[in-house]
C-alpha cells in the first residue's frame, strides 16, 4: 500500500514517510492512501494517477467499459469532496469544468463511498479527459508560446467567470498543479479544472492551514493576510498562471517546507517585470499581467471579465471545440455548394448558346 504526505508530496510504500521522522516533522494526519495502476476498488480499476491535490487524488480509471476520472478524498477531507461535487454539479456550463458521471443507475447523489480492506473512501466520477497536468507540460517546455498561453489562459478565465456568475463562488485553487491539459482533434489545447476544494463565496475567508509551500506560492496576498476575498483574488491567480507560462518559472519560486519564505515573497516582493524576462512580449500583455499581480486587491481589475477584456484584442476569442468530423463535414458542404454553382453556370451557358 502506498501513502502520500499531502503536505510535502513525499510518497512511501507503507507506514510513515521519512518527512514525518525528519526535521520537517510533517504531522501524521497528512498521510493519505494512493493507488497504483491495476489496483481494483470494488468495480473500478485504476489506470493512472493524474494529480495529488490538497484534499484529494485524481485518477484515470475504468468502470465496466467506461473510462472516467475518479477523484478520491484524502483522509479527513470527505466533507470537502462532497462540497466539491455539489459545486461542479451546479456549474457544469463550460468545457473546462468537469462533468459528473452518475455514481450508479438511479443514484442522484454527486458522490459515493468505496470500501477497500475495511477502509472507506468518499469519491466522485467525472467524464474522461485524456490529458495530463499542466505542470508536466511546463517541465518539458518551460516557456510557452505567447499565443498558446493567451488562448489557454482565456479558456481558464472563461470557466472561472462562469463559476463567479452561475454559482457566485470564487475558485481560489488555481495553479499548474490543478489544471489538466489535452490537445483536441484539431490541435487546440484545452484545459480542465480539477480542484474546487477552496471554492467559497465572495467576501469570505478560505482556510489555508493545510497548504504546503507549493500551494502557498499561488495564494493572493489577501489570502495570506486572512482577509475576505473578492473576485480580484482569482484575477491574481490567472495573472500568476500567465506569468509562469510565459516566463518558464513561477512568479514566486518555492521549495518544500519553506512556507514562511514563500509568504514573505508574496507579501513583500515584486516579480521581475515580464518584458525583462521575455522582451518580445507585447507591452499590452505585460501590463495586463502585472496589473493582475498587484498586491492590493483594489488595484487589480474587479472581475475576471474585466481583466480578460484587455487580452481579447491581442489573442482573440477562443473557438469552441468542434466535433472530430466537423471540418470534414464542412468541407463536404462547401464542396457541394461549389459544385452546384458550377453546374448552374454550365447550364446557363448551354441555355444561352441554345437561344443563339
Amino acid at each position: 500500500m502506498k501513502v502520500v504526505c499531502t503536505r510535502c508530496g513525499v510518497v512511501a510504500q507503507r507506514g510513515t514517510t521519512w518527512c514525518q521522522n525528519s526535521s520537517t516533522r510533517c504531522p501524521p494526519d497528512t498521510l493519505s492512501r494512493i493507488y497504483d495502476p491495476g489496483d481494483a476498488i470494488e468495480d473500478i480499476t485504476i489506470l493512472s494517477l493524474l494529480a495529488v491535490l490538497p484534499a484529494s487524488a485524481v485518477y484515470r480509471a475504468r468502470r465496466g467499459k467506461q473510462t472516467v476520472l475518479l477523484k478520491i478524498a484524502h483522509r479527513g477531507q470527505e466533507d470537502t469532496l462532497k462540497q466539491e461535487a455539489k459545486i461542479v454539479a451546479k456549474a457544469e456550463a463550460h468545457p473546462a469544468i468537469p462533468r459528473l458521471v452518475a455514481i450508479s443507475d438511479g443514484h442522484k447523489q454527486a458522490h459515493g463511498k468505496l470500501t477497500v480492506q475495511s477502509e472507506t473512501h468518499y469519491f466522485c466520477l467525472f467524464e474522461d479527459f485524456d490529458g495530463a497536468l499542466l505542470r508536466r507540460s511546463l517541465m518539458h517546455n518551460a516557456q510557452q508560446a505567447s499565443q498558446f498561453t493567451g488562448q489557454f489562459v482565456l479558456s481558464v478565465a472563461e470557466a472561472i467567470a462562469v463559476l463567479h456568475r452561475r454559482s457566485n463562488l470564487l475558485l481560489l485553487s488555481l495553479s499548474p498543479d490543478t489544471i489538466l491539459v489535452r490537445t483536441d482533434a484539431h490541435g487546440v489545447s484545452r484545459p480542465l479544472l480539477v480542484d474546487f476544494s477552496r471554492a467559497c463565496r465572495p467576501l469570505t475567508k478560505s482556510p489555508i492551514r493545510t497548504l504546503n509551500a507549493t500551494h502557498m506560492a499561488y495564494l493572493a496576498p489577501e489570502e495570506l493576510r486572512q482577509e475576505r476575498c473578492t473576485p480580484a483574488a482569482d484575477v491574481y491567480k490567472l495573472a500568476l498562471l500567465m506569468y509562469e507560462m510565459l516566463v518558464g518559472e513561477p512568479a514566486f519560486p518555492h521549495t518544500p517546507y519553506e512556507e514562511e519564505v514563500v509568504k514573505d515573497q508574496i507579501l513583500s516582493h515584486t516579480p521581475r517585470p515580464l518584458r525583462q524576462r521575455r522582451p518580445e512580449i507585447s507591452g499590452v500583455v505585460s501590463h495586463v499581467v502585472e496589473q493582475g499581480m498587484r498586491k492590493a486587491p483594489d488595484q487589480r481589475p474587479r472581475s475576471v471579465r474585466r481583466w480578460v477584456q484587455h487580452l481579447l484584442p491581442v489573442f482573440g476569442v477562443v473557438e469552441p471545440e468542434r466535433p472530430r468530423g466537423f471540418h470534414i463535414q464542412r468541407r463536404v458542404v462547401i464542396g457541394s455548394i461549389l459544385l452546384a454553382i458550377v453546374l448552374l453556370l454550365v447550364f446557363l451557358l448551354f441555355l444561352a448558346l441554345s437561344i443563339r
